[in-house]
């Protein structure tokens, strides 16, 4: 274990990453992955807030409820974010991480969001045929396990360039997914549908919505759900695909410093587009 991380002793089931001092920033990573893949995220952010980095139930080296369901899964995070933080602060969420920030925003049973950043969120346009596909792929999905080839295939799909970029990133992402928790993954393809219908317009406060240049299912599914929110900005990170981290670091890293800077009035803004 990465001797930096700290161990919740509120829930003693999540350990976390804290570094710097400040505002708060929280960031919720995405599926398979864990709180260190953010790294580079981190160390830009810490010279300026508190910068806090869990890793999610069943992933890394936090349990989870044996069988969680969404909703149980969702006090485990908000009970972590009452806990450690009692101020307003700003929400990141990545992939499984920004659906869970959506989730979690829509409940406000925590201190108040100032301003989030939803990078490539897993918040899917579901039509009724996968909405009745889902459970069983679930199912499989569980009785097969987690499969290397699979894991690569995707990795090689999503990524701005798989074959040519980052080894070692791209290893600690496949070691992280094999350490994590099959059931967790079933749990949210499973209890997808359970979050429709999406309530968009009930997220007023500004989010800025990232997604890579490389064209795949979810950054379609960000075009599709921005222009849906009432105070939101899209950008699009040149040269990157779905994992954003380990493509162009830092391209991400002075968007997410330049949108969480912005004086106040100047992020109520019209949905803009740019790279």
């Amino acid at each position: 274990m990465d001797s930096d991380y700290r161990l919740d002793w509120h829930q003693r089931r999540l350990y976390y990453l804290e570094q710097g001092q400040g505002e708060t920033v929280l960031i919720l990573h995405g599926n398979g992955a864990d709180a260190r893949m953010y790294r580079p995220l981190i160390d830009a952010l810490s010279p300026h807030y508190r910068v806090l980095v869990p890793d999610l139930p069943g992933y890394g080296n936090s349990s989870t409820l044996y069988h969680s369901k969404m909703p149980r899964y969702l006090e485990q995070i908000e009970s972590f974010i009452n806990h450690y933080i009692d101020k307003p602060f700003y929400l990141i969420g990545h992939s499984l991480g920004g659906m869970l920030a959506y989730q979690i925003q829509l409940r406000r049973k925590i201190p108040p969001v100032l301003r989030a950043i939803w990078m490539e969120a897993a918040i899917f346009n579901l039509d009724w045929k996968l909405r009745m596909a889902l459970p069983a792929y679930a199912r499989l999905l569980v009785s097969k396990g987690h499969n290397r080839r699979g894991i690569e295939a995707r990795m090689r799909e999503w990524s701005w360039d798989y074959d040519n970029g980052d080894k070692l990133t791209s290893e600690a992402f496949i070691q992280s997914y094999y350490a994590s928790n099959i059931q967790v993954h079933g749990m949210f393809l499973t209890e997808a549908a359970s979050l429709l219908p999406y309530r968009f317009a009930e997220i007023t406060e500004p989010v800025l919505c990232l997604r890579g240049e490389k064209e795949h299912v979810v950054s379609r599914a960000t075009e599709w759900f921005a222009p849906q929110l009432p105070n939101a900005r899209l950008q699009i990170i040149p040269q990157a695909g779905h994992f954003l981290l380990g493509e162009n670091n830092q391209a991400l890293c002075e968007a997410v410093l330049e949108f969480l800077a912005l004086p106040e009035g100047l992020v109520e803004a019209p949905l803009a587009l740019s790279l």
